[in-house]
């Protein structure tokens, strides 16, 4: 019986770093399959010039050199201009899905893991016979 692990990463090197890393340690036949991830940013489409949608406030972080020792609760921070920066356009996450063996399930989702994949899901593939 064969399964379908698919996981997420935030940079297309680390897919292929585990990729590879599935391909040299686990045994058996399998297929490996690296792709964009379209629907990461799904509602955060600009429309009429609109501001993106957010579920927070983005902003930056200022460096600074405090010796208060401990006085200083706030975080020292100022608002982005969101007009600037198209969010969907900065990503580059992708998706790798792993056709496999399903005795090798706990090896590939802990190499997917350890090479910083997140929302990794196994599902069994049954037969049509």
């Amino acid at each position: 019986m064969f399964s379908r692990i698919t996981g997420e990463f935030d940079l297309i090197e680390f897919a292929e770093y585990a990729a590879r890393r599935i391909r040299e340690t686990v045994d058996g036949e399998k297929k490996i399959t690296i792709y964009k991830n379209k629907n990461k940013y799904k509602n955060m489409v600009r429309k009429n010039n609109e501001p993106i949608l957010t579920h927070g406030e983005i902003f930056y972080l200022l460096p600074t050199a405090i010796t208060s020792y401990n006085y200083i609760t706030a975080v020292i921070s100022r608002p982005v201009n969101t007009s600037r920066i198209e969010e969907p356009l900065l990503t580059r996450s992708v998706k790798i899905k792993v056709i496999s063996a399903s005795e090798n399930n706990h090896m590939i989702s802990q190499i997917l893991l350890s090479f910083g994949g997140y929302g990794i899901h196994v599902n069994e593939i049954t037969s049509n016979k």
